[in-house]
């Protein structure tokens, strides 16, 4: 299609994969903790979020706009919009923060969460504590 945008991962369009043999992500553990977290397999937010974080720690770029990038490559993968997307991941939060998952989501962060956190900063959350326990995350 001329004029279309094809949206890629990061690490595929800019040639720059952190995944090798020796390094493979386990997304099943992402899944395991998600679950802890009160995050229901239910909710399509659940998978929204999987294939975010997945992407941000599989990405070699720091910073990724949350709207621009992560966003549009969700619902492109899924068939969806960035505006269902986004909604579906918040609420996703929003019922795990409500439902005793403000205790898990201060241990995950290592400290005292006032508020619920946006989409970005638990996107971030979750990347950092799968980074800091990468031996639990990474084959």
């Amino acid at each position: 299609m001329a004029g279309s945008l094809e949206i890629y991962p990061l690490w595929i369009k800019r040639g720059k994969v952190l995944q090798t043999n020796k390094n493979k992500f386990k997304t099943d553990a992402l899944s395991t903790l998600l679950r802890k977290l009160s995050i229901l397999p239910s909710h399509n937010g659940f998978q929204y979020l999987e294939a975010s974080i997945e992407y941000k720690i599989l990405s070699s770029e720091q910073q990724i706009s949350i709207t621009k990038v992560i966003y549009p490559y969700v619902a492109k993968k899924f068939g969806s919009t960035p505006n269902r997307v986004e909604r579906c991941m918040r609420k996703a939060i929003e019922y795990a923060w409500n439902n005793n998952g403000k205790q898990h989501f201060e241990e995950a962060a290592g400290c005292t969460l006032n508020k619920k956190p946006s989409n970005s900063q638990f996107i971030s959350l979750i990347t950092e504590y799968i980074k800091a326990n990468r031996e639990e995350f990474f084959e």
